[in-house]
């Protein structure tokens, strides 16, 4: 299992209150509120973390013999001192001595009692030797705790044993270390452009001094004791189209502006790669905006993002990836699509689509017909006459045998089934579609489904 490490001061210690002659304990609220901001996954070199709450017992007799043990859950310490000791405060001298340790992944790490302890005597973990009883003793044990990966958070409790290990009194000490992220990543403004399909089917044309689209991925920096710096991120954005053929990209971030290259990419044809570093404040955003050039049309696009960490100026080997491949938006036809499976026309079937413009406007219907090698064939009303166009207040009807005999493309398989997507240039809302297919021979239908971008279901 993987391990960072973390450097700490101070072995934080509870209150434990016990009444006489009775095993129950309570902690000291205070304890887990303490020290509650960690970076797992990030090594800092030892930073210190100071935990100062104090372990005091309460006994009806002073102990002398016996064992102090505090139990870690959630992290584990790589090594120890052995000079460690438990030093009484109250009383000035050494109590607890000889360190060992125990465990795995949940830890004990116990001290010989060595000397009194009474009531309410201010105890904490110190390095010293543990044979001197010098008055300079302060609560500055150092210790390297591992944080498990995973882990949201390190417990520990605290135990006085007898001299055959049993219980005096014990406590937990709830969260002393909670667990939060140092760098947070997000997708904050995902490109959303809508291409108005009425002015031209699947492309859209902006004024080359109007940005047409903006996308934000956010990167935060959150506040931490154990420091804060700047932090180096690959981002690679991923397109399906090859926007600079009708525009411009540019992209900004606080450590400046910039073109970015856009290159091909074996997974989804296009992609801009960065590598960029953020000033560490509290927030940034890698800013990719698109500018038309005016004269171009716009085809529908998909954007992904990636993001991952390079380099950190706490840790130069930290690397951790953020996003991968999550959605950055896309530009996208305004209007009723849809997409209907398993159509054909043959001497034995053929199939019968119907759609109903409900809305004010008068359109025109587009239809791209996809083959199983993945031939597509573009089809409309806008540019063929034999398409009825669909009026609004009505509902035109459409046969796949109507769309194959348009079909001028030798490589278009029309032997077999075929896809349709169907797209509708008004208020998506505004249009019910149905497809059935119909068996020539035995007069059978059969309705076939019909995924569309309507919010209705029907």
């Amino acid at each position: 299992m993987t391990i960072k490490k973390l450097g700490m001061s101070v072995i934080a210690a509870s209150v434990i209150v016990t009444a006489a002659n009775a095993a129950s304990a309570t902690v000291d609220s205070n304890v887990s509120t303490i020290a509650s901001e960690l970076v797992v996954g990030q090594d800092y070199n030892n930073t210190s973390v100071d935990l100062n709450t104090t372990f005091k017992p309460s006994l009806t007799a002073g102990v002398q013999d016996g064992k102090i043990m505090i139990e870690f859950n959630g992290g584990r310490i790589s090594s120890i001192d052995t000079n460690m000791s438990v030093y009484n405060k109250t009383q000035g001298k050494i109590v607890g001595k000889n360190p060992t340790l125990s465990g795995a992944n949940s830890q004990k790490l116990i001290f010989d009692i060595n000397d009194s302890i009474n009531d309410a005597d201010t105890l904490y973990i110190a390095d010293s030797d543990p044979d001197s009883n010098a008055s300079t003793h302060d609560d500055n044990a150092s210790l390297v705790l591992d944080v498990l990966k995973g882990q949201s958070a390190v417990t520990m409790k605290y135990t006085l044993l007898d001299n055959v290990d049993s219980p005096r009194s014990t406590a937990d000490a709830g969260k002393v270390i909670k667990a939060k992220a140092e760098w947070g990543v997000s997708v904050a403004n995902k490109f959303d452009a809508q291409i108005d399909a009425a002015q031209s089917f699947k492309l859209f044309t902006a004024d080359s001094s109007t940005t047409v689209d903006a996308s934000d991925v956010n990167i935060k920096h959150n506040t931490v004791d154990i420091g804060t710096g700047a932090l180096t991120l690959n981002v690679k954005t991923y397109l399906d189209q090859n926007v600079s053929a009708f525009g411009s990209l540019a992209r900004s971030i606080s450590s400046g502006s910039a073109t970015p290259t856009l290159s091909t990419d074996s997974v989804l044809g296009y992609v801009v790669d960065e590598n960029v570093t953020t000033a560490g404040t509290s927030t940034d955003d890698y800013n990719l905006t698109f500018t038309a050039d005016g004269t171009h049309k716009i085809e529908e696009t998909q954007f992904q993002t990636t993001v991952k960490a390079l380099s950190a100026t706490k840790n130069a080997s930290f690397k951790k990836d953020y996003l991968t491949k999550t959605s950055l938006g896309a530009w996208d036809i305004y209007g009723y699509k849809a997409q209907i499976p398993n159509v054909a026309s043959t001497s034995a079937v053929d199939v019968t689509m119907k759609f109903t413009n409900s809305s004010s406007l008068d359109t025109d219907i587009y239809f791209t017909l996809i083959d199983p090698d993945g031939t597509k064939v573009d089809l409309s009303s806008a540019s063929n006459s034999e398409l009825a166009k669909l009026p609004h207040h009505a509902t035109g009807t459409y046969k796949a045998s109507q769309l194959l005999a348009l079909v001028t493309d030798p490589d278009f398989d029309k032997s077999g089934s075929f896809s349709v997507e169907v797209s509708i240039p008004t208020t998506p809302n505004k249009v019910y579609g149905m497809a059935s297919f119909k068996n020539l021979t035995l007069g059978q239908f059969k309705d076939l489904p019909i995924y569309n971008t309507s919010k209705m279901s029907y």
